[in-house]
């Protein structure tokens, strides 16, 4: 099923994954997609989606 969903959606990625931000989550599992099920995570502003990856942040990563 799908919805139509318009507006300004934010999304965080590294600086080197930049060219391919409409690629989707890289495999495997995520946040809330299986193994092969594509995935575009957005958020409504830029606060939440700098958050929604803090906890993935580790030390020594590129800049987000």
């Amino acid at each position: 099923m799908m919805t139509l969903i318009t507006g300004r959606f934010w999304r965080s990625v590294f600086a080197l994954d930049a060219p391919h931000v409409l690629a989707g989550a890289r495999p495997p599992e995520g946040r809330y997609h299986h193994d092969s099920q594509p995935a575009l995570y957005w958020s409504p502003t830029p606060e939440f989606s700098r958050s929604a990856i803090d906890a993935y942040l580790r030390a020594g990563d590129a800049p987000a």
